[in-house]
């Protein structure tokens, strides 16, 4: 929902006008980055949000991300609020939507069209570990029909490992949204390559 003020908000909800949509049934917050929830408190105010998917309570505890959690979560408390876990589904009717990582933790099956070794796995090394909100990201796998779409939201390099190794556990897919607006730190070949993506959108 990006940063906290007003310009995003506006963004969003002028996006929603041109698509005819008045209301947001289900907000996905990835992780509790302020860039990733920041606008909500003045979004609302212009469309309606019914539902907010999260992780439920911060655990960085610096100043400023306290602070804006606070304003978020004083929002989102007014409405529907639900913590998920991995395998579960959004109920959004015409779309598969599932949740294939959620506070830290992966699938523990693969989906259909996963399973397969990953070759890639040997190559890959681990790095430093990263205890932000980036490596509790929730991740979704979106199917209409026979497309699929992955958007795992900040999640970090060696968190995405367990997604795809040894095993890739979700498969291919046709659009991936590249994780942690593809910053260092995650994006491995082991996972990219994977998934081999027919597009990549890069925020």
């Amino acid at each position: 929902a990006g940063f906290p003020g007003p310009r995003d908000a506006d963004r969003i909800a002028t996006a929603a006008k041109a698509a005819g949509i008045s209301q947001i049934d289900y907000f996905v917050n990835t992780h509790l980055h302020s860039d990733h929830f920041g606008s909500i408190p003045d979004l609302v105010g212009k469309v309606p949000i019914r539902n907010y998917i999260d992780n439920g309570n911060l655990v960085e505890t610096g100043e400023r991300s306290i602070a804006a959690y606070q304003l978020y979560a004083a929002v989102r408390d007014k409405g529907n609020h639900s913590v998920p876990k991995p395998g579960d589904r959004i109920p959004i009717a015409g779309l598969d939507v599932q949740v294939v990582m959620a506070g830290g933790v992966p699938i523990a099956k693969p989906l259909p069209g996963g399973g397969q070794p990953n070759p890639l796995c040997a190559q890959w090394t681990p790095l430093e570990e990263d205890k932000s909100e980036d490596g509790r990201s929730i991740g979704l796998l979106v199917q209409h029909g026979g497309f699929r779409m992955i958007d795992l939201g900040d999640l970090t390099w060696n968190k995405e490992h367990e997604l795809v190794c040894p095993e890739n556990r979700v498969g291919t897919v046709d659009l991936y949204l590249t994780t942690r607006h593809g910053l260092n730190g995650t994006g491995s070949p082991a996972a990219v390559h994977a998934f081999r993506p027919r597009v990549a959108l890069f925020n």
